[in-house]
């Protein structure tokens, strides 16, 4: 590739889930397209994922052209810790997991996001059970792989944990909540507007000035409570996958 092409990361955990190689990355521009088809051909690539801003249309119809399907559009919102004070949590237990709440978060991810559409799921060529998986897996391994989560929350509801939230550093200032999960049996309880709020607190102890949300676009459930809780939208984009054999 050359140096001004978008640079194109071997997906090591998605590799090692799906059983294939997996790579990522994000199409800045036309001119980005065979260059990242290219790259992930030379290194045995299977599934090349991307991801473009919503609004670069040229960039959508080159990925059309060379045979990308789009698979989800998603937003992603940022609350300004600099500005805005961090929500009351209300009484909801909320803590650090600690290593035996391991199963409980695979039990309360397989709940959580049974029935869920992402990226993966909308690809025919996976399995959607194995797809389901994947939150599971997500969810259990960010208790041990630093690379994940920097912190892992969860919330108990009668002496028993029925959510998580998995939270990273991406830069010294800002921070991501990048997997939420409440079982279907807690919701209507506020524990996700909850998990939100602590969430904001670990982030301001933490030093962080901004922290950052993103779902597939039709998730409007959680827009809401971002909302209320006064994230703002700042962005949004296409997933497409792109099949090379």
């Amino acid at each position: 590739m050359n140096a001004h092409a978008a640079p194109v990361q071997l997906s090591r955990w998605d590799s090692q889930f799906f059983g294939l190689s997996v790579a990522r990355c994000f199409v800045r521009q036309p001119e980005d397209v065979n260059p990242a088809l290219q790259w992930s051909l030379a290194h045995g690539v299977r599934l090349l994922i991307t991801r473009c801003d919503a609004a670069d249309t040229a960039a959508i119809h080159q990925m059309e052209s060379a045979g990308f399907l789009l698979m989800d559009t998603f937003v992603r919102y940022r609350f300004d810790l600099r500005s805005k004070p961090v929500p009351a949590a209300g009484e909801l237990a909320v803590r650090p997991f600690r290593p035996g709440d391991v199963s409980a978060i695979r039990e309360v991810a397989a709940s959580a996001f049974q029935g869920y559409i992402g990226h993966f799921h909308s690809d025919l060529r996976l399995d959607r059970a194995r797809c389901d998986q994947l939150y599971v897996e997500w969810a259990a391994n960010s208790c041990q792989e630093k690379r994940l989560a920097d912190e892992v929350l969860v919330a108990e509801l009668d002496g028993h944990v029925v959510a998580f939230a998995t939270l990273k550093a991406l830069t010294t200032s800002v921070a991501e909540g990048s997997l939420f999960g409440v079982h279907a049996n807690a919701q209507g309880h506020g524990i996700y507007r909850a998990l939100i709020a602590h969430s904001l607190e670990w982030c301001r102890i933490k030093g962080k000035e901004v922290m950052e949300v993103d779902s597939q676009v039709n998730n409007y459930s959680v827009q809401r409570v971002w909302q209320r809780l006064g994230y703002e939208i700042y962005a949004s984009g296409h997933t497409f996958h792109r099949w090379l054999s």
